[in-house]
């Protein structure tokens, strides 16, 4: 329109149906730029909507994590996932050679696993790529060997937490567990028991290995919690235990259903939650494959009766209440002329 008026069309210039048009209201009316006038309303019908304008862009705080959180090609994941695990292989592999000093590790190994946990808990592509389409398992040794040498020193407790964030993230992934079931046939120098059977057998002789460490220092409930919920993750997945690994964690079971542990805390309860729940798992969904694990609970069938008659300890002797007078002190009484 010329102006605001319903009949002063401009048949020079016309706004087609579905179009967007720039311009300001005043008083049911849009002006343009050109000085001409649209209607918002006609007939009773509305015919223009406002369209609320985006606003200014938020300013990214922090723009690595922001990059970090946005890779998502294929063959970028493949090469960062690639390099993080050759750095962290060349731990173990430094220390283990026939000649002396003929291979070096990296000295930012801590860094370069704390890049690895912010890639799994940030960039979604990141770790569906990792878990669904590369091989899990060629990180998962050179965790467990940096998660077994963090106990040498209380200077490696940061690797020690690190390391178990990294392996809590990766077990909540099915794929993680599935591909577990693949034979074991590495030489990475574990401290673990000689046994033949799968990666799942050396995750959890490892983590019985620090958590049978850690057990009897209370500082560390947490990070046993958060192992133990690693293997209730990857328990129903996992076909077949070895018999190194069933005696282990029946071993595990037995010492964390003992009273003196159970009532230690009011969150100990937890670690033997977690371990009953994984034998459930197991029997409910892997039973055919895990005779041996089945074995290994009816030979300690004295641990679970314990536990179920198991009662709240009698309060220790010797407190007095309080107001109570404690035997053999004296009255206002005593002594009186």
């Amino acid at each position: 329109r010329l102006s605001r008026r319903v009949g002063g069309l401009d048949n020079a210039k016309t706004a087609l149906w579905g179009t967007t048009v720039k311009g300001h209201e005043e008083d049911g009316w849009v002006k343009v730029p050109d000085g001409l006038w649209l209607p918002m309303v006609l007939k009773g019908k509305p015919v223009l909507t406002s369209v609320p304008q985006p606003g200014p862009k938020k300013k990214v705080r922090n723009v690595y994590r922001y990059m970090l959180q946005n890779i998502h090609k294929p063959a970028e994941i493949d090469l960062i996932f690639g390099g993080i695990v050759r750095m962290l292989s060349t731990v173990y592999q430094a220390q283990h050679t026939y000649l002396p000093n003929s291979f070096r590790s990296i000295g930012f190994f801590q860094e370069a696993l704390v890049l690895l946990w912010h890639l799994l808990t940030s960039n979604a592509a990141f770790t569906r790529r990792v878990v669904e389409e590369l091989d899990t398992n060629l990180a998962l040794l050179p965790l467990l060997y940096l998660l077994e040498q963090s106990q040498q020193g209380p200077q490696f407790v940061g690797l020690l937490h690190t390391a178990s964030f990294v392996l809590l993230v990766l077990s909540s992934e099915r794929s993680f567990g599935v591909r577990l079931n693949e034979p074991y046939t590495s030489k990475v120098p574990l401290g673990i028991p000689s046994f033949h059977g799968t990666y799942a057998d050396a995750v959890a002789l490892a983590l019985h290995k620090v958590i049978s460490g850690s057990l009897p220092r209370s500082q560390n409930d947490a990070l046993v919690e958060m192992l133990l919920t690693v293997l209730c993750n990857i328990s129903p997945y996992i076909k077949a235990f070895a018999l190194e690994s069933c005696l282990k964690m029946l071993g595990l079971i037995e010492r964390c259903a003992r009273p003196a542990y159970v009532f230690r805390s009011a969150f100990t309860h937890h670690g033997l939650v977690f371990l009953i729940e994984m034998l459930n798992n197991v029997i409910q969904y892997q039973f055919e494959g895990n005779a041996m694990l089945v074995y290994s609970v009816l030979r300690q069938k004295e641990v679970f009766q314990r536990l179920q008659h198991l009662k709240l300890p009698a309060p220790r002797a010797g407190k007095s209440t309080p107001g109570a007078s404690s035997a053999g002190a004296a009255t206002p009484a005593d002594g009186a002329a």
